[in-house]
Formats: structure tokens, C-alpha cells, sequence
């Protein structure tokens, strides 16, 4: 294939992940029926980071969480005081952590398109792993009662008729 200098250029424009803060987010999530990614961040956590620079940079992790699901990033090491208004409640951020059961970091968490939380990944993740617990969740074979890990070695064991 003859590549152009312009598709030469596309390609090394680098992207970001957009991401949202809880309150905006979790509208958007609703009006959107969209699942939502909830990164529990914190700067002094050296795994954050790493996330950050191996997983939320890769291109085509970018665009799946951009096109199926509302990335939202919680800090917990700064604005303690905003609330976070998850459901009926109104909470602080370490409250929010705590009731979803958040006991260390890095922590991503997913919600369904309903805001009900399906689950939490504790720790780092290899990006080809992410990238297809993406697609999983996105398909929403967990409803299916298919395990991840089954469907990491067999992605046909996931039917969802109402995706492309």
C-alpha cells in the first residue's frame, strides 16, 4: 500500500482520552445508555500512572471507550468536598470508593448502561487483555453468563444480535 505524507502524519497525531468527571459523566452515560469506565485515580499512585501511559494512551483503546462506553476519572487526592451524586445518593469521593467496595489503586470500575455496577479490575492489565474485556463488556456477554476468561479464549462464545 502507497501511504501518503498526510496518512503518514494521521498516524503519529497522537489522541487522548476524554475523560469526565463523575457528575457530567454519569448524565451523559444515562442520556447516552451507554456503559460507563470509572478510573479511581490518585497522583502518589505509581500504578495509576502506568495504566495511564500502557493502557489509556494505545489508540485503539482510546477509540473503543470513546465510541462504546463514558470514561470518567475520580481523583482521590484532590477536591475531597465535591459530591459525587451516584443513584439517590449524594457523596464524597472516598465515600463513592468505599461503597463500590474500592480498597486500593489502581481501581477501574464499570457500570452498565443503567448505572448498576457489573465490576472491578484491581491492579495493572496487559492492553490485548483490556482491549478485549472492552469488547466483552461491551457485547455484554456477562449477561450471558459467560466468564472472561472463557471469552478470552474463544470470542464466538458471545452473541450479542443488537451490536454491529
Amino acid at each position: 500500500a502507497i501511504i501518503s505524507c498526510s496518512e503518514k502524519k494521521a498516524s503519529k497525531i497522537k489522541i487522548h482520552l476524554n475523560w469526565m468527571d463523575f457528575n457530567p459523566g454519569i448524565k451523559k452515560a444515562e442520556n447516552q445508555k451507554k456503559p460507563v469506565l470509572i478510573d479511581f485515580f490518585a497522583n502518589w499512585c505509581k500504578y495509576c500512572h502506568v495504566l495511564d501511559k500502557t493502557i489509556f494512551s494505545n489508540r485503539e483503546i482510546i477509540k473503543k471507550l470513546h465510541s462504546n462506553f463514558i470514561p470518567i476519572k475520580i481523583y482521590l487526592d484532590r477536591d475531597l468536598k465535591k459530591k459525587i451524586k451516584y443513584k439517590k445518593f449524594s457523596l464524597s469521593k472516598n465515600q463513592f470508593a468505599a461503597a463500590m467496595g474500592i480498597q486500593g489503586l489502581p481501581s477501574l470500575l464499570f457500570l452498565d448502561k443503567n448505572g448498576n455496577y457489573i465490576t472491578t479490575l484491581t491492579g495493572t492489565i496487559d492492553k490485548n487483555q483490556f482491549s478485549s474485556y472492552l469488547d466483552y463488556l461491551h457485547k455484554e456477554c456477562y449477561l450471558q453468563k459467560i466468564k472472561f476468561e472463557n471469552y478470552y479464549k474463544n470470542i464466538s462464545l458471545c452473541k450479542n444480535k443488537n451490536l454491529n
